[in-house]
Parts: C-alpha cells; structure tokens; sequence
C-alpha cells in the first residue's frame, strides 16, 4: 500500500472516529433528557398516588353518609 492511499485510509478513520465521538456526546445528552423526563413522570405518579387516596376517602365518605341518610329518611 503507498503512502497516499495510506494517508487516505487514515483520513477515513480520523473522520469515523470524529463521527462517532459525536453520536457519543449526542446519546449522552438525550440519555440526560430522557432521565430528566423520567424523574418528572415518577414525581408526577408520586403525586397522583397520594391524590387517589385523598379521592378513594372521599368517595368513601360520601358513601357512608349516603346509607346513612337513605337508612335514617324512612324513620320520618
């Protein structure tokens, strides 16, 4: 192999090396979106567990008074 096909082939490698340090530091940056996206859906699922349970004793509540007020109303 001559020293220009040499000097090509390495021209070639240099510019796959610097392509794929590129896609590299790109992947990292979505991985960090994509954690930033995940703690906000766990912080979000967080919160509306907490809000289902204030809506489960609610709607519980209302269902307790509900029999009671349907058990006491025949006794007028």
């Amino acid at each position: 192999m001559d020293e220009a096909a040499l000097n090509r082939e390495l021209g070639e490698i240099e510019s796959e090396i610097l392509q794929l340090k590129n896609e590299r530091l790109e992947i990292r940056e979505e991985l960090k979106e994509v954690r930033e996206d995940l703690k906000e859906v766990v912080r979000i699922l967080t919160e509306a567990k907490g809000s289902w349970k204030t809506l489960a004793i609610i709607a519980t509540g209302a269902a307790t008074l509900g029999g009671l007020v349907a058990t006491i109303i025949p006794l007028f």
